[in-house]
């Protein structure tokens, strides 16, 4: 029962994700993905988070180089169907964070990276080294805003050099969710507002 009301969940999140991703006019991916977090129907924890994260750089993306909306829509719905994909919970079962590999398949489907590509291939595998990296920098229990905030800050600089993206640097952003995620690590978090918000 629990993990039906899991994909309940998360099916009435996917096309809310869509919708907004599809039109929005944002070039900042964390201001764009904290802006959606704030809906009621996306939890403090799950799965949801893996589309939020690709769907978030491809917008921001999409919008920061002027591509067609028609180009966009059908970026995030083949990046749909690859975070869905991605296990439950593959944090702890394997070690690498789902917001991760959602950003290595948001810049995969950008600049149509495959196993087959050279350099590109080589670019991405930074980007997602970097991701994974950031996710190495705060012990557990997970949190899913931890990792999409941190995640879409590493994965936005790493498409700023590695691919001459226009995607604003902004600013590091504050986490305004800590109260309702009860495994919260507090000033541990450097998102937290009294954590020490210094990205490296």
């Amino acid at each position: 029962m629990k993990i039906t009301c899991t994909l309940k969940k998360n099916e009435e999140a996917y096309p809310y994700f869509l919708e907004e991703f599809t039109h929005s006019a944002d070039s900042d991916p964390v201001r764009l993905a904290m802006a959606l977090m704030d809906n009621e129907a996306v939890r403090i924890h799950g799965p949801e988070h893996h589309f939020l994260t690709s769907g978030a750089l491809i917008a921001a993306c999409c919008e920061a180089e002027g591509r067609s909306e028609e180009k966009r829509r059908s970026l995030l719905d083949k990046a749909l169907v690859r975070a869905k994909g991605i296990p439950m919970g593959i944090c702890g079962f394997s070690g690498v964070c789902g917001a991760v590999l959602a950003a290595g398949n948001a810049v995969s489907l950008l600049y149509q990276i495959n196993s087959f590509s050279g350099e590109p291939l080589l670019r991405l595998s930074r980007i997602t080294a970097a991701c994974q990296e950031e996710m190495a920098k705060s012990p557990g229990p997970r949190c899913c805003k931890r990792a999409i905030l941190g995640v879409l800050w590493a994965a936005s600089r790493g498409m700023r050099e590695e691919f001459g993206c226009l995607l604003p640097e902004g600013t590091p952003p504050v986490c305004r969710y800590y109260r309702q995620n009860t495994g919260c690590l507090g000033k541990q978090c450097r998102f937290h507002p009294a954590g020490e918000r210094r990205m490296d």
